[in-house]
């Protein structure tokens, strides 16, 4: 969550070490796997947790808590891999969406059922759930990750907030007229799309169900759009944006640009904004997809899309900035170049203590939780009044809301 658009909780887990035995092991751990019933359709129901999908899965008879990740593979909480007592089959480096690096352990779950399906014997990495505030806030005991979903065809349903599984696509009611989208496969079964930006290609996008932002692209291609003289609309910020599975990303200027055409399968989007970075990770988030009827086919390798509301994304209209959360305190995170809060003066780091006459010079976790489900109550406000301590000295700025990008 941003002050005008949600932090992108991002938990894609990418390893950096391509050669040796743990690679090796976790591959296979990654590729084992299977389904208990031979054929089934079931529906379950999920619920938005900051803009993500959390659902029910059983273990041991027990009943858990987990979102739904196509962008990673399997995660299990540190407690609950203990709890399970699962013994590390492997271990690798790996780094998650923000480029933040540690060191993973693998394990092989006996069954993980989802609506009474039995997903037996797959591969799970073993992490601290904690470390990212945003991520506490989604209150999960781990992710359902591609690994595991690549064993069947999934229908998510944004609209009606539910999930079918089954293991035939005829068995799904799909429309005579459908956008598709050919995907391929990293070893953890993540799909990867191509897109084309008004003539630039970028390659292995991840569709990111665990991303709530929207298209990121890399900083190369914007400079060579920008160089051909294909972008008219652009602005750009810096400072920590997003989180990933070890906590917020490092400050860092990103750029935004009105892309002319994009397309990728059968899509063709025009005129939407577009994110530029110099992170290696390219993805696709839910803010885009919610927007259609999903059907992955990993048998396939298709991606089938219903359109049921247009796609906007046209536009940011705010205050400029972004807050981020340490030890109780709110500070400012990020913050827009040509914006109100950046005119007026506020800084990164400024601590945020009042907005609108209301205080948030302490704040517990479960506090900034609600403000981020609810950013602040300030969708429908036009004016804000922001006290913050800066060296400390408190200064009062008035931000109004303005344009920031369009056409």
């Amino acid at each position: 969550m941003k002050i005008l658009k949600k932090i992108t909780a991002l938990l894609l887990l990418l390893p950096i070490l391509f050669v040796g035995c743990s690679l090796s092991k976790t591959a296979r751990i990654m590729k084992k796997g299977e389904v208990v019933q031979k054929e089934f359709k079931v529906e379950i129901p999920f619920e938005y947790r900051i803009g993500l999908i959390a659902i029910k899965v059983e273990i041991d008879g027990v009943e858990y808590d987990f979102m739904i990740d196509t962008g990673a593979p399997n995660v299990l909480s540190t407690e609950l891999a203990q709890k399970l007592q699962l013994i590390p089959e492997a271990s690798l480096k790996t780094s998650d969406s923000q480029g933040e690096h540690s060191k993973l352990e693998y394990v092989l779950v006996d069954q993980i059922n989802i609506g009474g399906i039995s997903f037996q014997n797959t591969g799970a990495a073993v992490a601290n759930l904690k470390a990212s505030n945003v991520i506490s806030c989604i209150k999960i005991d781990g992710l359902i990750g591609a690994n595991l979903m690549r064993k069947a065809i999934w229908e998510i349903d944004y609209e009606n907030q539910k999930i079918t599984i089954t293991n035939s696509l005829s068995s799904l009611d799909v429309p005579d007229v459908t956008k598709k989208i050919p995907f391929s496969q990293k070893i953890s079964g993540t799909p990867q799309i191509e897109i084309d930006l008004s003539g630039q290609k970028e390659n292995y996008v991840t569709v990111d169900l665990g991303s709530n932002g929207d298209f990121d692209m890399s900083l190369s291609s914007y400079k060579k759009l920008l160089k051909n003289n294909t972008l008219t609309s652009t602005t750009f910020g810096y400072g920590s944006k997003s989180s990933g599975l070890y906590g917020l990303s490092k400050p860092d200027t990103i750029k935004y640009a009105i892309v002319p055409e994009m397309s990728f399968g059968d899509i063709e989007l025009n005129n939407k904004i577009v994110s530029f970075h110099e992170d290696k990770s390219l993805l696709a988030g839910t803010n885009f997809f919610k927007n259609y009827r999903l059907i992955f086919d990993w048998f396939n390798e298709e991606l089938i899309m219903i359109e049921t509301k247009e796609y906007e994304n046209t536009k940011f209209n705010n205050f400029g900035f972004s807050p981020n959360y340490h030890d109780n305190e709110i500070f400012i995170g990020f913050l827009f170049n040509q914006s109100s809060a950046k005119k007026a003066g506020l800084k990164l780091g400024d601590q945020i203590i009042e907005i609108n006459g209301k205080d948030y010079s302490k704040v517990t976790l479960d506090g900034w939780c609600e403000i981020t489900e609810e950013k602040f109550s300030l969708e429908d406000i036009d004016s804000i009044s922001i006290k913050v301590s800066r060296d400390g000295e408190i200064l009062t700025f008035t931000l109004t809301r303005s344009m920031i990008l369009t056409l």
